[in-house]
């Protein structure tokens, strides 16, 4: 009887949907929960491994059918199951991950899954657009690393649908360009894509939530969630047919939360 293959499934229970795509979000040095599963048609014993994307050794577990006794080959199609494995793992790097899981039973059949992790910074307070300006010019004022720099961009590049297929942010002479007053000056839309970029930059350094209310009409009372405000704003921005008075509104809002630290 020819082998059949096991699953490898993850679950994406408390995750959040960014951009359609579930994602894990978590902040540095947290431990974050992973839990997969695979079912195997027959008594195989499967291996469940973690790949964590950042360097560190892959986790595996073993999961016999019979831990009394090792399993015969080819394996007899008598002891259908599932096995659950959970894992916690510590990110020492804020960044974009993508998590593997992948399942091995002693046949030879195997199946994968992944899932995209974001790791944010611990930072407390909201930094405005000349801040940002000064960290991706690589100024003397600059106090966060070229390497968090560059996973910041890697989680914003996930998280937008403007940067970059709109406007161009995947390195750090990109994002300084973004970031230059002088230039956003020249167009509504670059006075709204500084503004946008600089409110992704606090999310990625950890001051602000996806889901944490902000004001967005001036009244000190926060009204609308962050993701919603940034969809609404990148929408607007995507559009053809946007108007100056329109662009602005929305930079003018994002604006406003980026200078209220």
């Amino acid at each position: 009887m020819d082998n059949l293959d096991p699953t490898a499934e993850i679950d994406e229970s408390g995750t959040v949907v960014v951009n359609g795509v579930p994602m894990i979000v978590a902040t540095i040095d947290d431990a974050v929960a992973f839990k997969g599963s695979s079912v195997d048609p027959g008594s195989d014993d499967v291996t469940l491994s973690w790949d964590w994307d950042d360097g560190t050794p892959n986790t595996s577990t073993e999961y016999r059918a019979n831990p009394a006794f090792p399993d015969p080959f080819p394996s007899p199609d008598v002891n259908p199951r599932m096995v659950m494995d959970i894992q916690m793992h510590t990110f020492v790097q804020a960044c974009l991950y993508e998590v593997g899981l992948s399942t091995v039973d002693d046949d030879g059949g195997s199946a994968t899954d992944s899932i995209w992790v974001a790791i944010l910074g611990d930072a407390d307070q909201i930094r405005s657009s000349g801040y940002w300006y000064q960290q991706y010019r690589q100024h003397k004022a600059q106090k966060i690393g070229d390497d968090t720099l560059h996973c910041y961009l890697d989680v914003i590049n996930f998280a937008s649908s403007v940067f970059s297929e709109e406007r161009a942010a995947s390195t750090i002479d990109e994002a300084e360009t973004v970031l230059t007053a002088k230039l956003a000056a020249k167009q509504p839309e670059y006075k709204l894509d500084r503004q946008l970029l600089t409110a992704w930059l606090n999310f990625a350094n950890g001051t602000v939530a996806l889901g944490e209310l902000i004001d967005t009409d001036g009244d000190n009372v926060p009204d609308t969630a962050f993701y919603d405000v940034m969809v609404a704003a990148e929408t607007v921005r995507l559009n053809p047919s946007a108007t100056k008075a329109e662009l602005l509104a929305q930079k003018d809002i994002l604006e406003g939360f980026n200078t209220r630290g």
